[in-house]
């Protein structure tokens, strides 16, 4: 564990899945250059009817104000158990947001020129997020040996890694219980820093990227496709005379100058920032405030951080929405381009910056 705290991680393998037909690296890049959105009319009717749930009023009961948001394309009956070496017994009865991990995992482990073979038996360890119906199993298929993870006592002796999120909208509660939260955007679309943020969408969608230390990579000739200098996770703090789910400018703030001093980075040197953007009005504000204080320390003012945020073009994945907006940041630095906010059109007047600027990106720049 302590080999890993000391060295930066090279990603040398990417997969996703997302609505619009994404199906890898390339086209998701391809959304981000056309500043694209992939939101879709309804979600599908293999999970459940939505149109029975829907009317215009909100307040009534068992119902939804708006049908659509952004869900995959496809069935969810679309699995070859046969490939992953299942009967039909157990893929009836596999949870959708595994066939999905199984799916991208595999495409990752290709995506960094790794034969199933050559995986078999390996020392990696599987960091997989999910969101409501959640997987009993790591993925076994694969034959890793270090899929449980550990806890902080744990020895962490493998090399490499997979991290990877997913995120389907299989039930209605869970889907009802949000709208209901009052945090669901009622035109469906996720207005990331403009005027008519209002909410968000959920996404469906999956993701993995395939981890290793640097040094390794080097030795091994892999392509790296990006580099994690450091991490940093705290709580978010409570904000006097507000509820648990209002973020914290200071929490915020605080973790990510840990983060600089543990990759011992002065901030000057961050261009971009991408931001969690969650299409709320408090929340994009605080992103926004939060990152002015940590990057503009001793910064030209001349030369504000840019802002961006994946969710304008995706809508919100839940626990696989970091793993996106990694592969952004690592698809932006490879190809020399910063993408512009999809559908950002008049900045919402909320988003100030104290007595310090940033730049949310309206255009597509170099």
């Amino acid at each position: 564990m302590e080999d890993w705290q000391l060295e930066s991680i090279a990603v040398v393998g990417m997969a996703c899945r997302l609505p619009g037909s994404i199906d890898g690296p390339s086209n998701l890049w391809d959304m981000f250059r056309e500043k694209r959105s992939v939101q879709t009319p309804e979600v599908s009717s293999s999970c459940f009817n939505i149109d029975v749930h829907y009317h215009p009023d909100l307040a009534r009961p068992g119902s939804f104000k708006s049908l659509d948001g952004y869900f995959l394309d496809g069935n969810l009956e679309d699995f070859d158990p046969t490939f992953f070496n299942m009967t039909s017994v157990e893929a009836v009865w596999l949870d959708p947001q595994r066939q999905k991990m199984l799916k991208v995992t595999y495409e990752c482990l290709k995506s960094a020129g790794l034969s199933l073979e050559s995986v078999s038996g390996a020392n990696m360890a599987v960091f997989v997020g999910s969101f409501t119906l959640h997987d009993q199993h790591c993925l076994f298929f694969f034959g890793l040996c270090n899929t449980q993870c550990p806890s902080r006592s744990s020895s962490w002796d493998c090399c490499v890694a997979i991290v990877g999120g997913v995120n389907l909208v299989l039930t209605v509660d869970q889907h009802m219980n949000t709208a209901k939260l009052g945090v669901l955007s009622p035109t469906s679309t996720c207005h990331t820093f403009d005027a008519t943020t209002h909410g968000y969408r959920r996404t469906e969608g999956a993701d993995a990227l395939y981890l290793k230390k640097l040094s390794d990579a080097i030795r091994d000739g892999d392509i790296i496709r990006g580099v994690v200098r450091s991490s940093a996770a705290n709580t978010n703090d409570n904000v006097n005379g507000m509820d648990i789910t209002y973020p914290s400018i200071k929490g915020q703030e605080r973790v990510v100058r840990e983060a600089y001093t543990k990759a011992q980075l002065d901030s000057i040197e961050t261009a971009y920032a991408e931001c969690h953007g969650t299409v709320t009005t408090v929340g994009d504000s605080v992103d926004a405030r939060a990152i002015s204080r940590d990057l503009n320390d001793t910064r030209d003012l001349d030369k504000p951080p840019i802002l961006g945020a994946i969710k304008a073009n995706i809508g919100h994945s839940g626990t696989a929405s970091g793993i996106f907006a990694a592969m952004k940041v690592g698809m932006l630095i490879e190809n020399g381009v910063i993408p512009g906010v999809c559908g950002l059109k008049n900045l919402h007047p909320a988003i100030t910056t104290d007595e310090r600027t940033v730049k949310t990106n309206q255009e597509t720049l170099p």
